[in-house]
Formats: structure tokens, C-alpha cells, sequence
């Protein structure tokens, strides 16, 4: 459920190229493909009619289907025992519905996303 209110679906697969580059630091990349579902791509890309009233833009119904492709880069370091920071970048052109959406046309079909992260590994002995 997304903070707009959608109950919809979103979901991504990709395959990774990982490179250790030394004990304590991997370097991971791969293509991406993302697809969404109708009630996510009409909350994100969809303009109701009343919209489109209000902001000029055309009425548009977005379908499901495969809204991304692109190609996401992993930097992780782990500088401790069982802790980790991890580094993150893609780049993302949407396609499909979410591409020809009169929103999309305000800005631009290229996005790009950057992360960081701090992890920690935990282990839970239940078998001795």
C-alpha cells in the first residue's frame, strides 16, 4: 500500500554482475526491469478527468504492465564484523504507459536514483 492511498503492485527483477574487489569491498551491477500494476501505474501516471480540469493536462488511464528499464550499480564495504554501508546508483528510462503519460511529459523519461545504506548481520541459534 502506498502512501497515496494505491493498494497496487509494484515489483523489479534484474541479474547482477558481482565483482569482489578485495575481502571487505564488492562491487555489484546489473540490468533492471520494473513493472507495476494498474491501481500503481493509474495513482502515479494516471489524471482523472477531474485533474485534468484543474491542471490543463489531457485525461489519461494508465494500464499494468512494464513501466522501467534500466541499470543499478552496488558499492558495499563492510568495515566491521557483521556491519556494512552500501552505496547505490541507477539510472531508470520509463516506458510503456508510464512513459506516455502526460505527466512524464512535464519532466523527463530519464529518472535517476541514488542510496545509501547501513546494515548489520545478526544470526539467531535455534539449533545447537
Amino acid at each position: 500500500r502506498g502512501f497515496g492511498g494505491h493498494e497496487g503492485l509494484v515489483g523489479e527483477t534484474g541479474i547482477d554482475v558481482v565483482a569482489p574487489l578485495r575481502p571487505d569491498l564488492t562491487l555489484s551491477a546489473g540490468p533492471r526491469l520494473t513493472f507495476a500494476s494498474e491501481d500503481y501505474m493509474d495513482t502515479y501516471f494516471g489524471v482523472t478527468p477531474a485533474q485534468a480540469a484543474r491542471s490543463g493536462l489531457p485525461a489519461y488511464q494508465a494500464d499494468a504492465g512494464l513501466k522501467s528499464v534500466g541499470v543499478e550499480g552496488k558499492l558495499r564495504y563492510e568495515f566491521a564484523t557483521d556491519w556494512a554501508v552500501t552505496a547505490k546508483g541507477g539510472y531508470f528510462r520509463l516506458v510503456g504507459d508510464a512513459a506516455d503519460s502526460p505527466i512524464v511529459g512535464l519532466g523527463d523519461r530519464n529518472q535517476f536514483s541514488v542510496g545509501l545504506a547501513l546494515s548489520r548481520r545478526f544470526s539467531l541459534d535455534l539449533f545447537d
